[in-house]
């Protein structure tokens, strides 16, 4: 099972598009990087 297959999984089961999955995922890990570079400063 390749990456695409399993992100395709992941977004049929939570009924969502392939494209709205990595959306999320790329938000949260922006917010992760600012929280944790305004923790540093």
């Amino acid at each position: 099972m390749n990456k695409y297959s399993i992100m395709d999984a992941i977004a049929s089961e939570l009924n969502i598009s392939r494209q709205a999955l990595i959306k999320t995922y790329v938000c949260q890990s922006l917010d992760k990087h600012y929280l944790a570079r305004a923790a540093n400063h």
